[in-house]
């Protein structure tokens, strides 16, 4: 995407052709003056309806807004040329921070007294920072000497702010979507200065007051609130604010609260020149985020219309993530995930089961489908955890939203191929390709144009060290394959292969793994909810029924999807929750599959039945535990612990007690040969983390 400064004899028709083509309006200024962000496969000049040039003579306002736009580009090439400032923290010394209800008692105590007398606003106007916002830009210049704005001091206020919203405009991205559409007020008032005023309303009143009446509006807060109400109203947007700008005195150079935020020019010592990054941080606290830097007293609690805790403030440390940059914090220009879903562009609370995997020997990928129907990913970077929206990754940032759990697997060791059944019943992959997060369609690749829509989630896994094979139920219920055959994807239907014809349809999502490194077994529950199998023996597709084997004969009917091992290199236990809700585990045990109800072994006896499928994992080559969500909703672990298999409640372990329940099936992975990571969406929509840290079971809560 490029970004140019158009101009339009009918913005409608302009935005239309805009948008047909994929291209956004971030700013519009005026009616005919507007920001656009444009694809780069587009020639900008073949636009009929807009013109990087102006089409007729500009009235003041738009020559203004075209002036301004033009000092924020000199100035953006000037920044690229020279050696940029280190951003310091709002708290700095020698710095004032912005202030907001949240971080300043005599606000939040001024701010409540005056709500309480409102009237209603009949909707809420800042809810969250996506779609089309209003922003009513009002500079109040005073007569009294010294509180006058030049003209040049009137232009670098519409730059700053202007610099300010292109940033959150295309920090959004497409999901967020954010266009503001400015409605500017320059005013001039003869108010006398009050340099005693002692509180925000007593200095604020000076200048807003006669602004707001000059505009047709009541004075106080009120004032503000029909103002924005109005403006949302007129210019037919998602939301609206408004902002002040002024040389009076105020109680405080920059705050932010309700419908309104308040700025001194001088900007304190940041200087006019940053108004940019201030105006920018009070916009996000006027769509709820919250401050993170020390002297804001802020706190892990929630924030936002999402409720999504705090946890880049530096005074957070036992949310189990580490900190990053973000311009809640220091005057940064970038937003961090907390603060992104706090505005509404993000929800990392959990929509669906989580899947881990080890990634390179010492990191971790924790992938899940999020509120948003996004692909949210809390990894384990060697020394922290840290979350990551990999859907609203530039390079991702056309991947469509999920309609199922994702899966991930490692590739040739440097590679990930997170890959989930998208809201089009495709298969679509976000994979990391060594240097990046990209996304693909494997479903529209050339070579597997033909693959069937899904109607379940895939199960992916290598083979071979350089092969892939991705499995899922297709809208047939066959058991259809993607596969990476080491140059290109290709696609087969496996239900149809020859020597695999009399597979039944499938009744469930099909898992698969690779055994003694040329073999591979894909087993699913089928529509007589048996186990089918459809393996890989080293050179055919072959099929049998594991159910009607006859040394597994007595093996009940399953009741969910079956998990499968590879254990101590040739052999594999297949678990299943069954009919009786029992975990049944038909396992090759080196010459024959047979058959164990794991519940009922003597030392499993008091096993409590499954509410969900199990996970099962090899652990330090010659142990297994076997994971599930039983019926009380807490964390069962049958493991076979060398000579046994043995039960314990993980919910229950006295280092695990305040794990919450679960309200999802768990995943469970080995980590650096001695360690298990064990992870669940909990009945607070979060994800718990049940781990064994070499020596005990403990429980870290990743509070999204």
């Amino acid at each position: 995407m490029k970004t140019y400064l158009m101009f339009t004899k009918n913005f409608d028709k302009a935005l239309a052709e805009i948008e047909k083509i994929g291209g956004h309006v971030t700013q519009k200024f005026t009616d005919s003056v507007f920001v656009v962000n444009h694809p780069d496969s587009q020639a900008i000049d073949s636009l009929k309806h807009s013109s990087t040039k102006p089409l007729e003579k500009l009235d003041d306002l738009s020559a203004l807004m075209v002036k301004s736009w033009e000092g924020f580009i000199s100035k953006q090439d000037k920044q690229l040329k020279e050696v940029q400032e280190k951003p310091v923290s709002w708290d700095t010394k020698g710095f004032q921070h912005p202030k907001n209800p949240d971080n300043d008692e005599q606000l939040r105590i001024e701010f409540e007294a005056i709500k309480k007398n409102l009237k209603s606003t009949g909707t809420p106007t800042s809810e969250k920072m996506t779609g089309s916002i209003a922003l009513g830009l009002i500079i109040v210049s005073g007569t009294p000497s010294g509180l006058e704005f030049s003209v040049a001091e009137n232009q670098l206020v519409v730059q700053e702010v202007m610099e300010g919203c292109q940033f959150l405009a295309t920090a959004g991205g497409v999901n967020a979507s954010i266009s503001f559409v400015y409605d500017v007020h320059l005013l001039s008032i003869n108010a006398i200065p009050n340099p005693s005023c002692n509180s925000y309303e007593s200095c604020e009143s000076v200048f807003r007051d006669p602004a707001l009446q000059q505009l047709g509006y009541s004075t106080g807060y009120q004032g503000c609130v029909s103002f924005v109400t109005d403006l949302k109203a007129n210019k037919m947007t998602d939301w609206a604010y408004v902002a002040f700008f002024t040389k009076y005195p105020m109680n405080h150079f920059a705050y932010a609260g309700g419908v309104r935020l308040c700025m001194q020019y001088a900007n304190d010592g940041w200087g006019p020149q940053r108004i940019n990054q201030v105006f920018a941080h009070e916009t996000c606290h006027i769509f709820g985020a919250a401050d993170e830097y020390g002297k804001s007293n802020c706190s892990c609690n929630v924030s936002g219309i999402n409720n999504v805790p705090n946890n880049n403030c530096v005074n957070c440390n036992n949310s189990g993530f580490g900190h990053v940059p973000c311009l809640m914090n220091q005057n940064d220009l970038v937003i961090c995930p907390w603060t992104m879903g706090q505005i509404g562009w993000i929800n990392p609370l959990a929509n669906g089961n989580p899947c881990i995997v080890e990634f390179g020997n010492n990191y971790l990928h924790l992938v899940y489908r999020d509120k948003n129907n996004q692909i949210s990913d809390i990894n384990w970077n060697g020394s922290a955890w840290v979350y990551q929206n990999l859907s609203t990754t530039p390079s991702v940032i056309n991947a469509p939203a999920a309609n199922g759990d994702p899966r991930i697997v490692e590739f040739e060791n440097n590679y990930l191929h997170l890959v989930y059944r998208d809201v089009n019943n495709q298969i679509s992959d976000i994979n990391w390709n060594g240097s990046a997060w990209v996304y693909q369609n494997l479903s529209t690749t050339p070579s597997v144009i033909n693959a069937p829509a899904a109607n379940g989630d895939p199960c992916i896994v290598e083979f071979e060290n350089n092969y892939l094979h991705l499995v899922y139920r297709d809208v047939n219920n066959q058991i259809s394959d993607i596969n990476w055959n080491g140059s290109a994807w290709v696609y087969q239907n496996l239900s149809t292969t020859p020597s695999v014809i009399n597979a039944p349809a499938a009744n469930g999502d099909p898992c698969i793994v690779e055994f003694e490194n040329n073999y591979l077994h894909l087993v699913y529950r089928d529509v007589n909810n048996q186990i089918s199998d459809i393996n890989w023996n080293g050179s055919a597709w072959v099929y049998q029924n594991l159910s009607t084997t006859p040394s597994v004969i007595n093996a009940p009917l399953a009741n969910g999807d079956p998990c499968i091992v590879e254990f101590e290199n040739n052999y594999l236990h297949l678990v299943y929750r069954d009919v009786n809700n029992q975990i049944s585990d038909i396992n090759w045990n080196g010459s024959a599959w047979v058959y164990q109800n794991l519940s009922t072994t003597p030392s499993v006896i008091n096993a409590p039945l499954a509410n969900g499928d199990p996970c099962i994992v090899e652990f330090e080559n010659n142990y297994l535990h076997l994971v599930y969500r039983d019926v009380n909703n807490q964390i069962s672990d049958i493991n076979w612990n060398g000579s046994a298999w043995v039960y314990q409640n993980l919910s229950t372990t006295p280092s695990v007690i305040n794990a919450p329940l679960a309200n999802g099936n768990p995943c469970i992975v080995e980590f650096e040969n001695n360690y298990l990571h064990l992870v669940y969406r909990d009945v607070n929509n979060q994800i718990s983390n049940i781990n064994w840290n070499g020596s005990a079971w403990v429980y870290q809560k990743f509070n999204v």
